[in-house]
């Protein structure tokens, strides 16, 4: 699975009965941060931000990609972006559920993509790394704030 950035636009598209939904990390996700960092996502339930089923997102890096929402924009027109099978997540909450396991990945991402751990922006985990969750509390379930 590759943790990637979402473009903000498909945010506008989301019905609110689709929200908050639940994922649990099964894999090491593949992407641009250290093995061990990555590896630190495996076992997390992350609420998501689309729907029950993984979709398709236009991504772009979350080291090497671009920082504002133009940028986004013009990496989706000028075809750097990919498209991307998986589940949205708020890259808050993701951030909130990796601190608790470990506060050194957390920093991590804190440090190398500031922007993408910022309000309003979203990590596409890959459908391969991950299994929607039935209802139910789960230990490393982080709650939707």
């Amino acid at each position: 699975m590759r943790v990637k950035l979402f473009a903000y636009c498909y945010m506008q598209q989301l019905n609110m009965s689709q929200m908050a939904r639940m994922i649990r990390i099964t894999s090491v996700p593949k992407g641009e941060a250290p093995l061990w960092v990555r590896e630190k996502w495996v076992g997390l339930e992350l609420p998501t931000m689309g729907p029950a089923r993984a979709r398709i997102y236009r991504t772009v890096g979350t080291v090497t990609g671009p920082i504002s929402r133009l940028g986004l924009l013009v990496a989706f027109l000028r075809g750097r972006s990919k498209k991307t099978s998986g589940y949205l997540v708020s890259g808050e909450a993701a951030l909130m559920a990796l601190t608790e396991v470990s506060p050194e990945a957390a920093a991590w991402w804190r440090v190398n993509a500031p922007n993408f751990v910022r309000p309003g922006r979203y990590f596409v985990f890959q459908d391969g790394a991950c299994t929607p969750m039935s209802e139910g509390r789960g230990e490393n379930r982080v709650q939707v704030p």
